[in-house]
């Protein structure tokens, strides 16, 4: 199988331990040919972490000309910036001297920012090079821009129109695409984080534990949060009743740091930050991992589409997932789908509360979905499965 050349552009340089698309795009791409990888990037600090980084050249590049002004001034001068900007993009994109050598090579852009996806798709224009867009949520339906020669809502439909090839997170984000710009003419494919397997043969069933213990890993967003709070509440309650349960967090201290004042008094335990290599070993420490979406509307086009990344981290553990999230959530549709796990759809603590209460009366059940999990990600979701899945995709686009 041949492998074509990949110009990657993405909200910082692919990383064991970025962010859901940083994330993601590492385990994707680990075992590629590494001379065939360029990597694009505006962020400043990237080489902090150098020894977790994606494999490949990097070039830094400049996405905007006029910076975005972080005081009151902003909110009169950042729309004329943002318009400049975008005006600047398309006149005279960047690296317009990058010598190409390999003929079949591709721009490929994943990114929550439109600044960046506007200059993926001007740029691939200017180098002649056919461009692929890896839409890991609908965030485009949230945002409505303008600027001297388009629209957020025209543009988007642009880049799906002229990419020579569509990669998605889920079949829910197909359905909402599809649905505001109308049928994608080119061939879709759709890939989830990939994870690698490791051997279960030592694996702690959840049914050894005396008491509940879920954990949650990971960034902590708005889409995320109230989902988290409502679950806190539902512990502490617990608590207050003597039933034994712990709820921890695991993630950059950013993140705890921001909403410690709210966890803390609710008796929720910060894990620290771990190694994504070491995720593993923390996550056989869990009874049940959370999945957590928001309940609020202004972020229901992220709960109908995006799959979170540790979902399939959740599952090369063999734990069971508690899925906690309005009744659209994409979430509960994958975890109904593999039985990996259990669906919470309220957001009233106390009736949380009776569903964890269940669920700690029923360690065999929570048990045998540790086992679905683990058999749905060795089926589905391995990184050897996938990567074949994926490659194979890119080396058809090139022929």
């Amino acid at each position: 199988m041949e492998y074509p050349s990949l110009i990657i552009f993405s909200d910082g340089v692919p990383s064991r331990n970025g962010g859901g698309i940083s994330q993601t795009l590492y385990n994707l791409f680990d075992t590629y040919p590494s001379e065939k990888i360029t990597l694009f990037t505006d962020v400043e600090d990237y080489l902090e972490s150098e020894e977790t980084l994606l494999k490949g050249s990097v070039i830094k590049i400049r996405l905007n000309y006029f910076q975005p002004i972080r005081n009151r001034l902003g909110k009169f001068f950042n729309p004329i910036f943002f318009v400049l900007n975008c005006w600047i993009r398309e006149a005279f994109a960047s690296h317009t001297k990058l010598k190409i050598n390999d003929k079949k090579t591709f721009f490929l852009i994943s990114t929550s920012h439109l600044e960046r996806l506007h200059f993926a798709y001007y740029t691939s224009k200017r180098l002649g090079i056919p461009l692929i867009t890896y839409y890991m949520d609908d965030w485009m339906s949230t945002i409505s821009k303008s600027w001297l020669t388009d629209n957020s809502m025209s543009f988007v439909k642009k880049t799906l129109t002229d990419s020579i090839g569509i990669i998605l997170i889920s079949k829910g984000l197909e359905k909402s695409l599809v649905a505001q710009y109308g049928g994608l003419s080119k061939k879709v494919l759709i890939v989830h984080n990939p994870v690698s397997v490791h051997d279960h043969e030592e694996r702690v069933l959840s049914n050894d534990y005396q008491k509940l213990r879920i954990v949650y890993t990971g960034s902590i967003w708005p889409m995320h949060l109230d989902a988290i709070v409502f679950l806190a509440r539902a512990v502490s309650l617990l608590r207050g009743q003597g039933i034994a349960v712990d709820f921890i967090i695991y993630g950059k201290p950013v993140f705890w740091d921001t909403y410690k004042n709210i966890f803390s008094p609710l008796g929720v335990e910060y894990g620290g930050f771990i190694d994504y290599n070491e995720m593993h070993k923390v996550l056989q420490g869990a009874s049940l991992c959370l999945l957590a979406t928001s309940f609020l509307a202004e972020y229901a086009a992220y709960a109908k589409t995006s799959l979170q990344t540790k979902i399939t981290d959740y599952m090369a553990a063999g734990k069971p997932i508690l899925s906690l999230g309005p009744d659209y959530a994409i979430g509960h549709e994958f975890v109904n789908q593999y039985q990996c796990g259990y669906c919470i759809q309220d957001n009233e603590p106390s009736l949380i509360a009776e569903e964890l209460v269940y669920l700690s009366r029923n360690q065999g059940l929570l048990s045998d979905m540790g086992v679905r999990s683990l058999n749905a990600v060795k089926e589905n979701f391995s990184k050897d499965i996938v990567q074949k899945k994926l490659y194979r995709y890119l080396n058809d686009l090139s022929n």
